[in-house]
């Protein structure tokens, strides 16, 4: 079992103190209970208090809010009240009184701190690329920490450097849902941009990506609790421009191999 003190240390040692914003990915499965509480929602609170205390008020703490669930049911999204499918810490942020939640209805961020309106407030309705959170986010002094679930396997900014240099095989596509804000409707036809199914693609950003990562000199920081569960941290910025400069020499760069069945190919 761990302590809010041994989990406040980690957070600490891999060293995110002073970023003007931290990217939060969380898997607490690997994390479990916490020494004296018994209750959920105490418990997050007591995860959220002790990220909120090692960063400091400055920070600006941002999580993805995703509710991708939508994409099939075609049902209505609310900014202020459709749950996220991100995670239980995630979902705990969404609904604090002082997190702005950006305006898309399945790849929303949510943040809360100073940056938070900046970060959120007329976005774009693709999700990711120009004037969206993560292009915000990647221009500000940001790093990510993830608690639990490996740092390899939550660079969602890969989308939006896939999104921003166009790879083939990703298409714009339109979903009818309907949002709504403050009581009102907004608007439909938000985009993703989504896979061709019938293109043979099998990602490999995992391993390749990271390799590629420190190939340039970049880190991966890290420290384990007792309980094993892991706590990272890197550079967004870093990342993303790796992210960005395999792609810009490869569009397939992320994949294990060019696919063979393209149906984008006239």
């Amino acid at each position: 079992m761990t302590s809010i003190r041994e989990l406040a240390r980690a957070i600490r040692d891999v060293g995110v103190e002073g970023c003007e914003v931290l990217l939060v990915y969380s898997d607490l499965a690997y994390l479990g209970p916490l020494t004296g509480i018994s209750d959920r929602n105490t418990y997050l609170a007591a995860i959220w208090d002790c990220l909120r205390e090692v960063t400091g008020s400055q920070t600006t703490i941002a999580m993805t809010t995703a509710s991708t669930y939508l994409c099939e049911t075609g049902a209505d999204f609310t900014l202020e009240n459709s749950p996220c499918d991100r995670g239980v810490l995630n979902e705990y942020m969404r609904k604090l009184p002082e997190t702005r939640r950006s305006l898309h209805p399945f790849v929303s961020y949510s943040a809360h701190g100073p940056l938070a309106e900046k970060l959120t407030a007329h976005i774009s309705k693709t999700g990711y690329g120009a004037e969206s959170p993560m292009e915000r986010i990647v221009a500000a002094r940001s790093r990510a920490l993830n608690i639990g679930i490996p740092a390899r396997y939550t660079p969602s900014l890969v989308h939006h450097a896939e999104q921003l240099i166009g790879v083939p095989y990703r298409y714009y596509k339109e979903f009818p849902n309907r949002v709504f804000a403050g009581g009102e409707y907004v608007g439909t036809d938000y985009l993703l941009y989504v896979r061709y199914l019938d293109a043979d693609i099998e990602k490999d950003q995992k391993v390749r990506l990271f390799r590629h990562f420190a190939e340039r000199g970049h880190k991966v920081s890290s420290t384990i609790l007792p309980v094993g569960c892991k706590v990272e941290t890197y550079e967004v910025r870093e990342l993303f421009e790796t992210c960005i400069a395999m792609l810009r020499d490869d569009p397939y760069g992320l994949l294990t191999h060019p696919p063979t069945k393209r149906p984008y190919r006239r």
